[in-house]
């Protein structure tokens, strides 16, 4: 998992993906409610597994490469 927060240049757009989205590729355990719970707990990270646009009531767009990464991370 990246140690810092990610810098705008350093993240693909495609790899910024929608709660949707995510849940799509991922299945389950990864749900839009989950990826949420997960933010709140302070599990996810904000600049490094997610992104908001919009403020803080705007959309929030999860960095895919980052939560797999941190997936390998858990089961390492």
């Amino acid at each position: 998992m990246p140690s810092s927060k990610l810098k705008p240049d350093d993240i693909d757009e495609l790899s910024l993906l929608t709660l949707e989205e995510v849940h799509a590729k991922l299945g389950k355990g990864y749900s839009p409610r989950s990826i949420r719970r997960r933010i709140a707990n302070g599990e996810y990270k904000q600049g490094i597994h997610y992104f908001r646009t919009g403020g803080v009531s705007g959309l929030i767009k999860i960095h895919l490469p980052s939560i797999k990464q941190n997936l390998i991370d858990i089961n390492s």
